[in-house]
């Protein structure tokens, strides 16, 4: 337990804790009023604790903007790769992992006023580096229930691959402002996923 005297406030403060309240924190804040103005001050007061303890626990602005962005992709995959699991064939898994992706896009509050408020900031999240390690994190997540679906000694290589490739389709499809396919759609997600996806992923015919 620690004892916060910063800005005038007495605060004992719970270790495991802080770092989920100052996450939610920063996501209402980030969809109240956008990115580049919530301000840690913003964060502490919606959090209810003083700014020296988010200091003290996350360094900066910065690292607890990136932390939440984490934590949050990481809470929304794991709701994707529930229905990932329970898919049948890969055709299966790849559709639910794209609907269900862009359901939650289409549904999550703070990226929905992002978007609205500040659509620049999105950007280094889902290109270049940032898309690096979002698309790292997909492999993470969804490439250990795509395995039993890609058989052979290089499974766990090919898993990750199609994990990754999956989830850049569908970062491109959902940030384009004229979106050809209706991701939300399953009927529109299984035929992309059956002409842009299978094919580089089916096993290879046995030459006789």
């Amino acid at each position: 337990m620690i004892v916060d005297w910063s800005d005038g406030i007495v605060e004992t403060t719970d270790a495991g804790g802080i770092e989920a309240r100052a996450v939610a924190a920063t996501l209402v804040c980030v969809a109240r009023v956008g990115l580049s103005k919530t301000t840690l001050d913003d964060i502490a007061r919606e959090a209810g604790c003083g700014r020296a303890t988010l200091y003290r626990y996350f360094g900066s602005r910065s690292a607890l903007v990136d932390l939440a962005v984490r934590t949050e992709l990481l809470a929304v995959g794991e709701r994707i790769r529930a229905r990932v699991a329970r898919a049948a064939t890969l055709a299966d898994a790849l559709t639910g992992l794209l609907v269900d992706a862009a359901r939650e896009y289409e549904g999550h509050a703070t990226l929905q006023s992002l978007l609205e408020l500040e659509r620049g900031a999105v950007l280094p999240f889902v290109t270049f580096r940032g898309q690096d390690r979002l698309l790292e994190l997909a492999a993470d997540v969804f490439a250990p229930d795509l395995e039993r679906f890609l058989p052979g000694p290089d499974r766990t290589a090919r898993a990750r691959r199609c994990a990754s490739w999956t989830s850049r389709i569908a970062v491109t499809y959902l940030l384009a402002r004229d979106r050809p396919v209706d991701l939300t759609d399953e009927a529109s997600a299984r035929t992309l996923v059956e002409h842009f996806v299978l094919p580089a992923f089916a096993p290879a015919p046995t030459l006789g």
